[in-house]
């Protein structure tokens, strides 16, 4: 992966893994049933419990609404990223999002390729059911990178 975009959303994928019990194999194989697989952009059909991480546009953001002040020229950059997830069981679906909000709220933390970052959480709720009967949720964050000088 290369690009500001890829390296946050695969640096936050390394931090879900390693604080819950989701896995991140970016280069597969591909999960399996009893897995909670983390992916990049739209939830997967399967495995039943996945978690997927987009940047996402917000008409409130400081840029007008283009989802990042991402600027190559400028030290701090700020991303609004959104994790999805889903399971069958509510109960889980809800423990496992704290877990997420636990990793990631407040929580300074290096990218390699991008340096220091931090997420704050906006908002965290379910967004219903799936075709499947499995409940999906939401955690909005915005995050701050700050390269590191050279």
């Amino acid at each position: 992966m290369s690009g500001y975009f890829s390296e946050l959303l695969a640096g936050v994928a390394v931090r879900i893994a390693e604080r819950t019990p989701a896995v991140w194999r970016p280069d597969g194989p591909v999960y399996g049933a009893g897995e909670i697989g983390i992916v990049l952009g739209e939830l997967p059909t399967g495995p039943a419990a996945a978690v997927a991480l987009a940047v996402y546009d917000d008409a409130e953001a400081p840029s007008g609404g283009a989802g990042s002040t991402y600027n190559p020229a400028v030290e701090v950059a700020l991303t609004y990223l959104q994790v999805r997830w889903r399971f069958a069981d509510y109960g889980d679906a809800m423990d496992f999002g704290w877990a997420v909000r636990s990793a990631l709220h407040k929580k300074p933390y290096t990218i390699p390729a991008l340096g220091r970052v931090i997420g704050y959480a906006v908002s965290m709720g379910p967004l219903g059911r799936d075709d499947n009967n499995r409940w999906m949720f939401s955690l909005n964050l915005q995050f701050r990178a700050r390269r590191e000088r050279t």
